[in-house]
């Protein structure tokens, strides 16, 4: 880019000292008419020329206008482009990117610019179709046809530079095409592993209906009087057999038969329920949790046996 914007440069300032050097001269009073009120041919090529000239100078404003805009876009792109700018912006329903920013700018420009492109096809015809016997008129018209020659490689270069410009907003949008989703697909990871955080399972049955679904097993021994068993979770546990649920939303379970006993076999966290059981372990009616973290952290499984 910084060899394209010297060559504008050089251009530009080429074309200035062109304009001043070209400006509307005075036609010899010779020329200027035949009779008074009867302008001469001569006198209608010089107020054509003089026209064509103020016309150059508009043009030239605009070539110039155009160049100082393209400046603006290019030191935008380079700020979002830049890593010490800020980080592209994810897409929005709405809200715009830096990138769509500039691109509106490049829009009016290529506006801008086929409007320059259009002014200066009409100026060169007209001044083709001009014809005179007049020397000095002849100089004039070729000082114009040289500026106008001058415009018509800026416009040229113009249409490259903006040609570029459209290639680095494309990158950028797709750069920010790629972002949005990758932070998309973060999303739904981060997501996917909050839920799965919080899953939780739970089953209520009696002691045989348990163990045919081999969820409990009795441990221990007893002999005679001495010793027993304890009903704890089977090792390998099925999912399937379970409620399954989200910890978050289940604070509070309650009990099928509401005249009956019941007891957690399972590892959590007693101390975590709203009503911890007494020191029979039995429970009654249901339980609500106070503090679901703790409560299921030493097991997801939760496991809650009718007397």
């Amino acid at each position: 880019m910084s060899a394209r914007r010297f060559r504008l440069s050089a251009l530009l300032f080429s074309a200035a000292l062109m304009a001043a050097a070209c400006g509307p001269k005075t036609p010899a009073a010779g020329n200027s008419a035949t009779t008074a009120g009867t302008p001469t041919a001569s006198g209608l090529d010089s107020a054509s020329a003089a026209q064509l000239s103020a016309e150059k100078d508009s043009l030239l404003q605009q070539v110039l206008t155009n160049t100082r805009v393209m400046s603006e876009i290019s030191a935008e792109l380079a700020k979002v482009k830049s890593k010490k700018g800020p980080v592209p912006q994810v897409a929005q329903e709405g809200v715009p990117t830096a990138a769509d920013s500039v691109l509106q700018k490049v829009k009016e420009l290529t506006a801008r610019v086929n409007e320059s492109e259009s002014r200066l096809a009409a100026s060169q015809r007209r001044l083709a179709a001009m014809t005179t016997s007049n020397d000095s008129l002849k100089t004039e018209i070729a000082s114009l046809q040289a500026a106008l020659g001058q415009f018509n490689t800026i416009i040229s270069d113009q249409r490259s530079t903006i040609e570029s410009l459209n290639s680095q907003i494309s990158s950028l949008q797709q750069a920010n095409q790629t972002l949005t989703s990758q932070n998309l697909a973060l999303t739904d990871t981060v997501s996917t592993l909050v839920v799965e955080k919080h899953r939780v399972w739970y089953v209520i049955g009696t002691k045989d209906s348990l163990k045919a679904k081999g969820l409990i097993t009795d441990e221990g021994s007893k002999f005679l009087f001495f010793g027993g068993k304890v009903s704890v979770p089977a090792r390998n546990l099925d999912p399937s057999q379970f409620k399954e649920a989200d910890r978050r939303d289940l604070l509070t379970i309650t009990f099928p038969d509401s005249t009956q006993s019941y007891r957690i076999v399972s590892r959590q966290d007693l101390s975590a329920l709203l009503q911890p059981p007494g020191k029979d372990g039995k429970l009654k009616g249901g339980i609500g949790i106070a503090d679901p973290g703790k409560f299921w952290a030493p097991s997801p499984y939760l496991i809650i046996v009718q007397d």
